[in-house]
């Protein structure tokens, strides 16, 4: 599986973590804002089940850390840090 795949997979799982951390985001989005420290472990090749965690770091007002990895077999393939944004829709 290409690397920015897994980015983006680790992102939305942030995003899923994110709406259901908050009372109500029905008139809400979620924007990501940055990527820091990625890592790539090992291949991911097709037919692995991979698992992703993610968990929150830091919260101040509308911008949300995180600390996210996936795994196969129960070992690190991908990490990073997420930033993302929580705005109100116009």
């Amino acid at each position: 599986m290409p690397g920015v795949l897994i980015i983006e997979a680790m992102a939305q799982l942030s995003a899923v973590l994110v709406a259901k951390s908050m009372d109500s985001t029905e008139d809400k989005d979620v924007y990501f804002m940055s990527i820091e420290a990625a890592k790539f472990r090992k291949i991911v090749k097709p037919g692995d089940t991979m698992y992703m965690y993610a968990k929150i770091e830091q919260n101040r007002s509308s911008v949300w850390k995180f600390a996210v990895h996936a795994e196969v077999n129960s070992e690190i393939v991908a990490e990073s840090k997420i930033t993302a944004m929580v705005k109100n829709r116009n």
